[in-house]
């Protein structure tokens, strides 16, 4: 995948829970992501135990690593690693997240943001958190090597609509995605991004 067609998220551009938000309802300027992305690829193959064994072309040694697997298509599936050489587990929202003490899928939001100028997608696609694990099939998978959340789009036929229509205009188009664990109690706020990504006139 060239390299140019994505990058790191534009972290000032997502805006997330403040430390008083329960109190206050106020949100706040991003700070850095905590996981560094380090690489993308799209794995062509229907049979998803097989798409895992790829994995661990991408993965890094002596890091924290976690793959965004998004089934696109039948046979499409997006794959970004992410990393940090920090001992990211010191974070004990983060710690309970990976080690499954939270429930996964009411915690764990994504927050799309469209740069471009378009007024269809941007009726369609709003600017605002999403507990994906809500709206479609979300697995968490804790392995050695790696931590893997996958995101089947397909499952979901308002996603899968709202997606069709994002590829039709993505080649032409700047969207920052971000990840995040929702601060649901006072002591995990302020929210922190775990991670994003930048498409920058992506061709799928």
């Amino acid at each position: 995948m060239d390299k140019e067609n994505y990058s790191e998220i534009h972290y000032e551009n997502i805006i997330l829970r403040g430390e008083n938000y329960l109190k206050d309802r106020k949100k706040i300027e991003s700070q850095p992501p905590i996981l560094k992305l380090h690489n993308l690829t799209i794995i062509d193959n229907e049979n998803y135990n097989e798409v895992k064994s790829n994995y661990q072309n991408y993965l890094r040694e002596g890091y924290f690593n976690l793959l965004v697997n998004i089934k696109l298509y039948k046979k499409h599936y997006l794959c970004v690693f992410y990393g940090s050489d920090d001992d990211i587990k010191k974070s004990d929202l983060i710690r309970e997240f990976v080690d499954d003490y939270l429930d996964q899928k009411q915690y764990f939001k994504i927050l799309p943001s469209i740069i471009t100028e378009n007024k269809i997608l941007k009726k369609i696609i709003k600017k605002r958190p999403v507990i994906i694990g809500k709206k479609t099939k979300v697995l968490f998978n804790k392995m050695d090597s790696y931590f893997e959340i996958y995101i089947d789009l397909l499952n979901s036929f308002t996603i899968r609509a709202a997606f069709s229509l994002v590829s039709k205009y993505i080649s032409e188009m700047i969207i920052d995605l971000g990840f995040i664990i929702e601060g649901k109690i006072e002591q995990d706020l302020p929210e922190k991004l775990l991670c994003g990504i930048r498409f920058i006139n992506f061709k799928l």
